[in-house]
């Protein structure tokens, strides 16, 4: 189907086409978006919903609202263990989806606000890995990152909290955090 039958939405930065397609069952409204400006803009895309009501333009916005939600989930699954939990009471269950929603969270806050590429999940889990604490008698806690030679080298706290005083505003860190 030519490009020319789609009508070009600059809100939404995509040309798109509804169509009414009864299948077996209740009808749908299927939506085919090409040349669009969003992170799958490389495909045409087929939207399908049983909404009837919407409109080609609400449509997209619809599907491009759950977007965030995909991504959380792939990356929850595929880095941070969504579904490897090896877990069955209830609350071990929950607590788990919580560990891995609030650690995501982090990740997320702590990624640089700077324009160049953001890092992935991946990336910041990689570079938080060698992080450790180190609890001395006396109770002083030190963060330190271990090295690829096994050495420990001390990490000042200040800057792992910048990203997240600038994101969230007037942050600030607390004392048992400080580096003594």
């Amino acid at each position: 189907m030519a490009t020319a039958n789609y009508h070009y939405y600059a809100a939404l930065g995509a040309r798109a086409r509804s169509f009414a397609v009864e299948v077996v069952g209740p009808p749908i409204k299927l939506t085919v978006l090409k040349h669009h400006s969003h992170p799958e803009r490389e495909r045409t895309q087929y939207l399908a919903t049983s909404e009837l009501s919407l409109s080609k333009a609400e449509h997209v916005r619809w599907y491009r609202r759950r977007w965030p939600s995909e991504v959380f989930f792939r990356a929850a699954k595929q880095r941070l263990g969504l579904g490897r939990a090896q877990v069955r009471q209830p609350q071990a269950v929950l607590t788990h989806l919580v560990v891995v929603g609030v650690t995501y969270g982090g990740l997320q806050l702590l990624k640089p606000l700077s324009p160049t590429p953001q890092l992935s999940v991946s990336q910041s889990k990689k570079a938080l890995l060698p992080l450790r604490v180190l609890v001395s008698p006396r109770g002083v806690a030190c963060l330190v990152r271990l090295t690829a030679t096994g050495q420990l080298e001390p990490v000042e706290v200040e800057k792992l909290w910048e990203p997240l005083r600038t994101r969230l505003g007037g942050l600030e860190l607390p004392e048992h955090l400080g580096v003594p």
